[in-house]
């Protein structure tokens, strides 16, 4: 995504679409910029932030904050239980 939380490319499963993947891209831009401030500031002065990583039970999300893109990959993304659910009826 640009740095205005825009994203440049989505590949991903039909639920989510643009509108959610707008606010997700401007949510983990927020905690990225956040993460980055605070470990390059307060956490370990002199040392850049280039990855971070968070583990869920069902997801692995990679967010990589540079000076104008910060990319995002989602891996196993799973739909949303409302969605499940009604696959299932």
């Amino acid at each position: 995504m640009v740095s205005i939380g825009v994203p440049l490319k989505w590949f991903g499963p039909p639920s989510f679409n643009y509108a959610e993947v707008v606010r997700c891209s401007a949510h983990f831009l927020h905690f990225a910029r956040k993460a980055q401030q605070y470990y390059e500031e307060n956490l370990v002065p002199g040392q850049a932030l280039t990855t971070i990583r968070l583990r869920t039970k069902e997801n692995d999300i990679m967010i990589a904050p540079g000076e104008h893109i910060v990319f995002i990959a989602f891996q196993e993304v799973s739909e949303p239980a409302e969605v499940e659910t009604k696959k299932e009826e």
